[in-house]
C-alpha cells in the first residue's frame, strides 16, 4: 500500500516534465509495473542523515483515453511512495506536485482527492534515531528471510485445512531436529549482530 497521486498538466511536454524532475535530483530507473510505451520512470532517494526510507517514484506517462476528460495534455506525472515512507519522502512527493502544478498548471488527482497533497505529521526523528531504525529494519528483514533457507522438516506434518496456519504446528517445526542442528544458523545470527553493532557505532 502506498500514496498514489497524479498531476494532469494543463500544458507540458514529456521533455519539460523530465527536465523538471531531473532539476529536483531525480534519476532515471527501471520499473516493475507494465507502464504504457513511452513512459519515463524516475526515482529519488536522500541518503544524507538517513532522511529517506522509501524515497519517491515518479513516472511521466502518456495519458489514456479515459483520462482525456481531465486534461487535453498528452503526458501526465504520477508520483508514489509507500506508507512506510519517511517525513522527508512525503515532503518531497508534495514538493514535486506543488512545483509541477505551479509551473505547468493542471489538476491533481489521487488518494487525497482533487488538488490535495499528502498530509505531513510532526516529525521528531533525529539522524541518529533514523540511522538506528534503518539498521534495525535491515537486520530484521535479513533474519526474516532465513526461514526460506532452512531445510525441510524431517517429520511430515499434516497440512492445515482452510489455508490457516496452525500455531502449534509452526512451533513444532521450530524444534525439528533437522533445523535445530542446522549449523548455518549460528554464524548467520552472529554476523547479523556484528553488523548491527558495527553500523550503529558508525552512526
Amino acid at each position: 500500500m502506498g500514496r498514489d497521486v497524479t498531476l494532469y498538466p494543463k500544458k507540458a511536454s514529456r521533455g519539460e516534465l523530465s527536465d523538471y524532475l531531473e532539476s529536483l535530483g531525480f534519476t532515471k530507473c527501471g520499473h516493475f509495473w507494465d507502464w504504457p510505451k513511452g513512459t519515463l520512470n524516475y526515482s529519488w532517494f536522500d541518503r544524507q542523515d538517513f532522511k529517506s526510507i522509501d524515497g519517491v517514484s515518479a513516472d511521466i506517462y502518456p495519458v489514456s483515453a479515459e483520462e482525456k476528460n481531465i486534461t487535453k495534455n498528452e503526458w501526465a506525472l504520477h508520483v508514489r511512495n509507500l506508507y512506510i515512507a519517511s517525513w522527508y519522502d512525503v515532503a518531497m512527493l508534495n514538493e514535486v506536485l506543488r512545483g509541477a502544478r505551479k509551473q505547468f498548471g493542471g489538476t491533481i488527482k489521487g488518494d487525497y482527492g482533487t488538488n490535495k497533497y499528502a498530509p505531513l505529521w510532526d516529525d521528531k526523528s533525529t539522524p541518529v534515531s533514523r540511522g538506528i531504525s534503518c539498521i534495525y529494519q535491515h537486520v530484521k528483514q535479513e533474519l526474516s528471510a532465513v526461514k526460506y533457507a532452512l531445510p525441510e522438516p524431517s517429520i511430515n506434518h499434516p497440512q492445515p485445512t482452510g489455508g490457516k496456519t496452525d500455531d502449534f504446528l509452526e512451533f513444532t517445526k521450530r524444534l525439528d531436529p533437522s533445523r535445530v542442528i542446522y549449523n548455518g544458523l549460528v554464524p548467520f545470527a552472529v554476523a547479523m549482530f556484528e553488523y548491527f553493532f558495527s553500523q550503529a557505532f558508525q552512526v
